[in-house]
């Protein structure tokens, strides 16, 4: 049975959705039973909608490839390790073969044209593909491999370098409220990276990611607020969260503003296709909550720091001391 009808609207599959709460409690359902009932119940194009809500896991594993060869995956977001690892693999060929690629005219226009990448970054096209990767993730595949080529080290960490292609990439998504979320968690992370920068002396230019007008203010202003207040209304709200010093219910809380965030765009849109959309990410935090400790929270935390160089030592070891 199919649940949607015209007009995006997805009546009967919205009103036999369980009600979630975040409370600690495990979802009703997991993310992947979820995304597999919405594969046989989605308009195509809707379908479509939900594969950028799960890049963040194909960045995830993309880096982690790269960065640990032979590292095990357990979760896939749009593509499975093996077409990540073809993109990968490509790219190193690339990097062994300039000068044919340059002087193939098909390769150029392929992808000029269908993955809208420059063809002079060199990344060989994926000819037989039923579905080729976002370009930015090829693009960050090259970068990488010709960094540790050259055994150049850059300023800006990796991670950092990823997320700001996947946010230019994703806030461009044709429908306006993934859209909107994808900037609204974008000045989310954007401002707690602000304010630890400020906390230990960091320079905000290399941390703050994206081309926004909200991120080109966290990186230039020195006001309390960064001039945001008249911006953005739920600055206060992330300041307050800032000054818990207990960091898992710092980031509870701070899910819980994404929570209700995603309440208050929903109100008058209760069928709609992002209804669904806010369905998947709500889960998301669901099942985060239900299987996280404290000490893979100290963990997280650590990974996060660890590219922070001296300041993230400082503000780890603040974390130990706050959460003993």
């Amino acid at each position: 049975m199919h649940y949607y009808s015209d007009m995006g609207q997805y009546y009967f599959l919205v009103s036999g959705l369980p009600n979630l709460v975040l409370d600690g409690s495990k979802p009703p359902f997991t993310t992947a039973e979820f995304r597999a009932k919405l594969a046989d119940n989605l308009h195509a194009s809707d379908l479509r909608l939900m594969d950028y809500l799960l890049l963040h896991i194909d960045n995830r594993n993309l880096l982690s490839t790269l960065q640990y060869p032979g590292y095990e995956i357990y979760d896939t977001g749009v593509f499975e390790i093996g077409e990540i690892s073809e993109l990968i693999e490509h790219a190193k060929d690339s990097l062994q073969d300039v000068k044919s690629f340059e002087a193939n005219s098909h390769y150029e226009i392929y992808f000029s044209h269908y993955m809208n990448i420059n063809p002079k970054s060199r990344i060989l096209p994926f000819n037989f593909r039923r579905r080729p990767l976002p370009a930015y993730m090829g693009q960050f595949a090259l970068d990488f491999l010709q960094a540790a080529a050259d055994k150049v080290e850059t300023p800006v960490p990796c991670a950092d370098r990823l997320s700001s292609m996947y946010y230019a990439y994703v806030m461009k998504c044709p429908n306006g409220f993934s859209s909107a979320w994808f900037e609204f968690n974008l000045n989310i992370n954007n401002i707690n990276t602000a304010i630890t920068c400020r906390k230990y002396h960091l320079d905000r230019e290399l941390y703050i990611v994206g081309d926004t007008l909200v991120a080109d203010m966290l990186r230039a202003s020195v006001a309390a607020d960064f001039d945001l207040s008249r911006t953005l209304d739920y600055l206060p709200d992330l300041l307050n969260i800032a000054d818990e010093p207990d960091w898992m219910q710092r980031e509870w809380l701070t899910d819980r503003l994404r929570w209700e965030w995603l309440d208050k765009q929903l109100f008058p849109k209760v069928f709609s296709i992002d209804n669904v959309i806010a369905y998947l990410l709500k889960l998301e935090m669901m099942e985060h909550w239900s299987s996280l400790t404290r000490t893979d929270g100290e963990q997280m935390l650590h990974q996060i720091m660890e590219s922070l160089g001296h300041g993230g030592d400082h503000a780890l070891e603040e974390f130990k001391r706050n959460n003993k």
